[in-house]
């Protein structure tokens, strides 16, 4: 593949912009005492790494939809653990994109639609887990690309 063809990739992929988890939106988690919030960030010793982004929130607060689409799974971010994540299937404009918020008391269920920026639960107080991180909600985009453009 081609640097302009990865470029172009790239382009397409960002074309269309995604609504706030929360609001108002007050920025992404920087470095606390777990780490860095940002996406890439060293996770366990540089065992992997952060696959998403951590916009801060307050415990309680409403968290909303970042695309349209269909909840498709309500799921538990830690094995035995209170924490919840709502991952959705994107349609229309969001065809081909899939979004996970983590550390979210769902307010929505299996199947159901939802339209950018609608509520789909209330922010968890993941600081209870991990004392002195700053609360937030974590956000990880999954976008679907053409195999037979970058394969060969």
């Amino acid at each position: 593949m081609t640097s302009s063809q990865l470029d172009a990739i790239m382009e397409d992929m960002m074309a269309v912009k995604l609504h706030a988890p929360i609001k108002p939106f007050r920025g992404w988690r920087g470095v606390d005492k777990y780490g860095s919030g940002s996406f890439g960030a060293s996770r366990d010793g540089g065992g992997r790494w952060h696959i998403g982004a951590d916009a801060i929130a307050l415990p309680g607060e409403a968290a909303f939809s970042p695309i349209t689409g269909k909840v498709d799974k309500l799921g538990t971010c830690y094995a035995g653990d209170i924490y919840r994540y709502v991952r959705i299937v994107g349609n229309g404009a969001y065809t081909g994109t899939i979004v996970r918020v983590l550390y979210v008391e769902p307010r929505v269920v299996e199947g159901e639609g939802v339209a950018a920026g609608e509520q789909i639960g209330l922010v968890q107080d993941i600081s209870k887990r991990d004392v002195g991180i700053t609360p937030h909600v974590h956000i990880e985009i999954w976008k679907a690309i053409d195999p037979s453009g970058v394969v060969g």
